[in-house]
């Protein structure tokens, strides 16, 4: 059984993946992105009911994204670290669509813990 989901691929960088955090970073690659092989580890989209993911989950997310920055930036002002930026994911990375195995979407789940 596989899992689709989509991930944040790199637009500089051949088969490297946007990380979820910096905890699960490559720290082998200057940007902490990860490799294919490190799947679990890469910031990914999922539906609940398993479906294939689409870009209306995409800009979801960064609807989602958007809010989190206005609320970021009124509390803490424009300069506030913000990590969680999925405008500026999108300068970056490329949302793709792939699936990976149950074992592998288990992992991705526990990180994302």
């Amino acid at each position: 059984m596989t899992i689709p989901v989509i991930v944040f691929k790199s637009k500089s960088k051949e088969d490297r993946y946007l990380a979820l955090s910096p905890d699960a970073g490559d720290w082998s690659d200057p940007d902490l992105d990860v490799s294919l092989e490190d799947i679990e580890r890469a910031r990914m989209i999922y539906r609940d009911d398993l479906t294939k993911p689409d870009e209306t989950d995409v800009e979801d997310l960064r609807r989602i994204s958007n809010g989190f920055k206005k609320a970021m930036r009124k509390s803490y002002g424009y300069d506030a670290p913000i990590s969680f930026d999925v405008e500026l994911w999108l300068k970056h990375y490329e949302p793709v669509n792939i699936e990976i195995t149950a074992e592998q979407f288990e992992m991705a789940k526990e990180w994302d813990e």
